[in-house]
């Protein structure tokens, strides 16, 4: 009998270990900036993979509390500009962003911390997928750079302003203006 007790305990104790630590740690971590101002900004970016209120809680947590509303704001109405792009040009989709390296005589990638601010210029593309093409053709596109301004908090970096590369060109018959579409 003492042997099956064991064995029960032993059965629902590790899983429940191996199951809960992971997860307290990242409740206990949820609301922390980044380690490193590039990082704040990367994470943000992948949340612009997420449309919902989730994404936008994980994109909230790195932002400073007196810039929230704004950046917000700027997200969610990027966010909107690209879905209605994606929806009157089902042809072509788009993916994910990319990490990309500047393009040949434009600003270097970089990031300066000086004392409790800092600067990041990241340069991102998205690849396009042609729907109606049997061969799957890839398109990758242009590598366009995001600047943000972060602040470092006693939790983390968090950003205080973000120049993001504009999803639509301003005149979309003008394809050299830097944008990711035309629309």
């Amino acid at each position: 009998m003492a042997a099956l007790w064991v064995t029960v305990v032993i059965g629902l104790a590790v899983p429940a270990i191996v199951i809960g630590v992971p997860i307290a740690h990242e409740m206990i971590n949820a609301g922390k900036g980044a380690s490193t101002p590039r990082e704040a900004l990367v994470r943000w970016v992948y949340t612009f993979e997420d449309a919902t209120r989730s994404g936008e809680l994980m994109a909230e947590r790195l932002i400073v509390a007196s810039q929230r509303d704004k950046l917000t704001k700027q997200r969610r109405d990027y966010i909107a500009t690209r879905t209605t792009d994606t929806e009157r040009h089902p042809e072509a989709v788009p993916g994910r962003f990319e990490l990309a390296d500047p393009p040949p005589n434009t600003e270097p990638a970089r990031q300066t911390i000086t004392g409790n601010s800092a600067t990041v210029v990241m340069y991102w593309r998205v690849t396009w997928t042609a729907v109606n093409d049997p061969s799957g053709l890839r398109s990758k596109g242009t590598s366009l750079p995001w600047r943000a301004e972060l602040r470092q908090e006693r939790d983390g970096w968090r950003l205080f302003s973000v120049a993001i590369a504009p999803w639509c060109a301003a005149n979309s018959n003008d394809a050299s203006t830097p944008a990711y579409s035309l629309c």
